[in-house]
């Protein structure tokens, strides 16, 4: 995976919740750094296509917790449009950013 395709999805995340590329990336459980790194997460399976096992090594963790982040933020999705409009929102800018290159 890329890592340009990484800083890309962290940072865009990372500004939507007010917290820098480092705190995303950190393993600390502040909320706000855990729904960036999990949005993170997702977009990268959803939008980019990576594995939960690609996902997981390069944030340097097991496959499981991004699997399971990636459900946290689905069913968030579901259950709160304003959150769901916030992933969406980085989504746009990630594809603003990286465009046709997203799922390589």
């Amino acid at each position: 995976m890329s890592p340009t395709l990484i800083y890309v999805v962290v940072r865009a995340a990372g500004q939507e919740f007010g917290v820098s590329p480092d705190e995303v990336l950190s393993r600390r459980r502040i909320g706000r750094f855990v729904a960036a790194r999990q949005v993170s997460y997702y977009l990268l399976r959803t939008a980019a296509r990576k594995t939960t096992t690609e996902i997981g090594k390069a944030f340097g963790r097991d496959h499981s917790t991004v699997v399971e982040g990636c459900q946290t933020i689905d069913a968030w999705c579901e259950t709160d449009k304003t959150f769901a409009a916030r992933v969406a929102k980085v989504e746009a800018r990630v594809k603003g950013i990286l465009g046709p290159k997203l799922e390589s």
